[in-house]
């Protein structure tokens, strides 16, 4: 929706909140005016694919405000608390990507452990020649 699309939605939230939450064509016409008629119809449509409103019968002679429409702070601080939270999102995958990449997956160490390894299987694999050097060293 434009800037102006915006504002005259918002004010028919604010008219639809005046009226206890339920209007009619007829008030909506008045309120809105003959010459953005056609402008309500694009607006109406739009409040009520984002849950702010439903008709109330098949004909929708009759609007009102669902509980998101009562809580809905406006357009503009929706779409900065959208933000937010699509910064947020994008903060926690890139910090998420960082620790798999630098903490879970990389040794610091690895040539310690390699080390070690190789130790620990030297010794097990020449176990008697090493306690025939021990008994030799020691005596």
């Amino acid at each position: 929706m434009t800037q102006d699309q915006e504002n005259t939605a918002e004010e028919i939230i604010q008219l639809h909140k005046e009226k206890d939450g339920t209007v009619t064509s007829d008030q909506l016409h008045k309120f809105i005016g003959f010459e953005k008629s056609n402008q309500s119809i694009i607006i109406m449509t739009a409040l009520e694919e984002l849950g702010i409103i439903e008709y109330m019968g098949s004909h929708r002679y009759r609007s009102r405000l669902t509980e998101y429409g009562w809580r809905f702070p406006g357009f503009t601080e929706n779409r900065q608390s959208e933000k937010e939270s699509f910064d947020k999102d994008n903060l926690i995958k890139e910090l998420t990507i960082k620790q798999l990449k630098g903490n879970i997956f990389q040794l610091k160490y690895w040539w310690l452990l390699l080390l070690i390894s190789g130790l620990i299987g030297f010794i097990s694999g020449n176990f008697e020649l090493i306690q025939e050097w021990l008994t030799i060293i020691l005596e």
